[in-house]
């Protein structure tokens, strides 16, 4: 299949030459999704990668795409020859421990280097928590995540992607409920339901695209080995931003800021000064 698969991701390429410059070779093929010898992939991704490249020469092809961050996949993949531009990984989990994601991130990173040192960007195609109820979790492998809880994780993972320095690109999983089942948890990934009702983890998504567009991390703030604080700038002059949240309680922290006037904005985009 490999030779018919590279004959449409060709044409794929050639017809949307003008619209689309990225494309991610296969999904998860480190887990059941690919039926065939795990090496092989390699040898899709090669001949693919030559014909989305022989179609538009400035297209980026994504590669590896794995369930979760599998490190000796990805290496494997390298030390089989096969050329991607981007790394790519779906690195869910049942909680996010911020520091240890960041770390993750980066140890990506440094696996996908290419075989002369120089840095691959990653990019997280997938990423989410559901909001189903505790009927089928056990069974399905994820705990139940309150709405209230994706929100937060949902504005936690943009930002400690942008804050590792290697992750630029972070997709959602995903926008629209997939279903109605209140018990799968496959209908309750998105960000608002079948019905286009707005969850909270909407407004969050809203709330830190408003305030952090154009921005980048000037520097992580140290305020407790529970607390995450960055501070985010933007070039040239202009007002800064400061993210902060607790990875445990509710807590109190004295935080300087530059200036006469700030103010305080929640996660739901309500602000006070």
């Amino acid at each position: 299949g490999i030779a018919d698969y590279c004959r449409f991701a060709k044409a794929a390429a050639e017809h949307f030459r003008n619209d689309i410059q990225y494309w991610e070779v296969y999904n998860e093929p480190n887990i059941f999704f690919w039926q065939g010898p795990r090496d092989m992939y390699a040898e899709l991704l090669t001949k693919a990668y030559a014909a989305i490249r022989e179609a538009n020469p400035q297209a980026q092809v994504l590669g590896c795409s794995t369930a979760g961050i599998d490190l000796p996949f990805i290496r494997r993949t390298i030390e089989l020859g096969a050329p991607f531009d981007i790394l790519t990984i779906h690195p869910y989990r049942e909680q996010l421990v911020d520091r240890r994601f960041i770390a993750d991130l980066r140890q990506a990173a440094e696996t996908a280097q290419t075989p002369d040192a120089a840095a691959r960007p990653v990019w997280i195609t997938e990423m989410g928590w559901a909001t189903h109820v505790p009927h089928n979790s056990a069974t399905e492998g994820f705990r139940v995540t309150t709405e209230r809880d994706q929100a937060c994780k949902l504005a936690r993972a943009y930002m400690d992607a942008i804050a590792s320095g290697v992750a630029s690109n972070i997709s959602w999983y995903d926008f629209r409920n997939d279903g109605d089942d209140p018990f799968n948890f496959e209908h309750n990934l998105g960000i608002v339901t079948r019905q286009f009702e707005l969850k909270p983890a909407y407004r969050a998504f809203a709330t830190v695209t408003r305030l952090l567009e154009g921005y980048h991390v000037d520097q992580e703030l140290q305020l407790g080995d529970s607390v995450i604080a960055y501070r985010f700038a933007r070039d040239g002059d202009g007002p800064v931003v400061i993210v902060l949240w607790d990875t445990h309680d509710r807590r109190c922290v004295a935080l300087a800021v530059p200036g006469d006037r700030a103010e305080l904005t929640n996660l739901m985009g309500e602000t006070t000064a």
